[in-house]
């Protein structure tokens, strides 16, 4: 089975699913963003945009949350969300809100919808909660899928 995670910009929620997913199951996963395109990010590493001096700070909490998870995504590359990807996909799981996803995906059978929100305020902690709400979820998915 291949699993797909889907959130807005392939740099937060998506990217921790796709590591503990990757850590708990056999499955084959892979991670996208339906907006990377449009912020010039598909393609770079998440250090690579991390660095970049118009990114805030958010991107540097995701990276080392992770790595005190145990995670060094430094070198995963952002993904634009495509329909083949979505068709190469046998389970789909969107992170985020429905308003910013597809038709394909709204409309897909395989489709899972589990909107789990952007940190906001934008602090270390309110990271932290995120990372553990994508981990519960991940966690109870495994149980589910193996």
């Amino acid at each position: 089975m291949k699993v797909l995670f889907v959130c807005t910009n392939n740099v937060n929620r998506s990217q921790m699913a796709e590591a503990f997913f990757g850590r708990l199951s056999t499955h084959q996963v892979v991670s996208a963003g339906v907006r990377v395109s449009e912020r010039g990010w598909d393609g770079r590493t998440m250090k690579e945009i991390a660095n970049d001096p118009s990114i805030r700070q958010y991107l540097r909490f995701t990276l080392d949350i992770m790595a005190n998870e145990g995670f060094d995504l430094s070198g995963n590359v952002s993904k634009q969300l495509t329909a083949e990807m979505a068709d190469d996909a046998d389970r789909i799981i969107a992170l985020c809100p429905k308003e910013n996803l597809p038709d394909y995906i709204l409309h897909s059978d395989k489709a899972v919808f589990e909107s789990i929100r952007f940190p906001t305020p934008m602090t270390y902690d309110s990271f932290i909660q995120v990372k553990d709400e994508v981990k519960q979820f991940v966690e109870k998915l495994v149980r589910e899928i193996g």
